[in-house]
């Protein structure tokens, strides 16, 4: 009940179950009875796990409406879709430390990567998300030439981050008409 009220509430939509509640489940090792998660105080072990549970969720589906996007956006060319969805699956598997298309490793690296704190962090991921953006139609004329893979000034690099995101989205929006999924910093 804990979580259908979590998700509600990050949703802004009613959550509910659909099938009847597991006696118990098991996260990285640790297993939670539902009495353990019913409770008015979670465990420390307990609110770990519903935010890594959370963050996991997020990054699969900011993988999956990415690739979807990119299939939306530079369809396959006829007869040759095998070799091409191969090679897009490639490009998208770059952006992320753990080189997956959509399945992230947990728990996920917290210096390397798209949720990385510092830019340098981010660096060689926004690198490979920049190559995979440049097969858009319509995308800013500055993100061809873009240099991310030498340290730069930070000012730049957030700036092409902040551009990248923002590109991202609306093209999203677009396709699916709703917000994306963009997983961010990792919760505490």
């Amino acid at each position: 009940d804990d979580c259908c009220r979590y998700f509600s509430a990050r949703l802004r939509m009613d959550v509910t179950w659909h099938v009847p509640l597991l006696p118990h489940i098991t996260w990285q090792g640790t297993t939670f009875t539902q009495e353990s998660l019913a409770t008015k105080t979670l465990l420390p072990a307990v609110v770990r796990a519903i935010r890594e549970i959370s963050w996991e969720l997020s990054e699969v589906a900011f993988r999956v409406e990415l690739l979807e996007l990119d299939r939306h956006l530079v369809p396959a060319p006829i007869h040759e879709e095998q070799l091409f969805e191969a090679k897009r699956r490639a490009l998208i598997a770059d952006i992320f430390p753990d080189e997956h298309c959509t399945i992230p490793s947990m728990p996920p690296p917290k210096d390397r990567g798209l949720s990385a704190s510092a830019i340098e962090g981010r660096m060689q991921s926004l690198e490979a998300l920049r190559r995979l953006v440049v097969r858009w139609p319509e995308h800013p004329p500055h993100f061809d030439h873009f240099a991310l893979t030498m340290p730069s000034e930070r000012a730049r690099l957030l700036a092409f981050e902040r551009d990248v995101a923002f590109f991202y989205v609306k093209n999203f929006y677009q396709m699916a008409g709703r917000a994306a999924v963009v997983p961010r910093i990792l919760p505490e």
